[in-house]
């Protein structure tokens, strides 16, 4: 649905991971979610994994597919711009670069993930810097410089 993900109750049993479905799309606190979920009859594709809240019978959240990467054999240092524990991805800002280079949190160390935004904004930090398969800067392997 345009790249986004679209949540919905997965209450209805009838509803299969994979499976085709119709649903009126909902804007509910700048987040879009899927009313009236309807599987379309005789349809079934599994293309995108579930996240494990959807066995439990909870909220379900299509997993999107991992950006292609491409290393680009640089290494960069700077220092946090902006980082968003909550949305999972922040930004560095490196006197090297034009832009400010995108990070997602699974990239940090894993004791540092779960940190403040506020607290991590101003560390310095460095990366290895790789292209998307669109041309946009990534960083990887971002450590902290104590």
């Amino acid at each position: 649905f345009g790249g986004s993900d679209v949540a919905f109750n997965a209450g209805d049993p009838s509803i299969i991971v994979g499976s085709m479905v119709s649903f009126s799309p909902v804007n509910t606190d700048g987040r879009l979610w899927a009313n009236n979920v309807l599987p379309i009859q005789g349809t079934h594709s599994a293309k995108r994994p579930m996240d494990s809240s959807a066995r439990a019978g909870g909220t379900v959240r299509w997993k999107k597919p991992r950006t292609q990467e491409v290393a680009t054999g640089q290494y960069g240092s700077g220092q946090i711009k902006t980082y968003s524990e909550q949305k999972g991805f922040g930004f560095i800002r490196s006197d090297g670069l034009a832009e400010d280079i995108f990070f997602l949190r699974t990239e940090m160390p894993e004791e540092y993930r779960d940190t403040a935004g506020t607290e991590l904004v101003g560390c310095t930090v460095n990366f290895e810097l790789v292209k998307t398969v669109d041309g946009k800067s990534r960083a990887q392997q971002v450590v902290f410089v104590q």
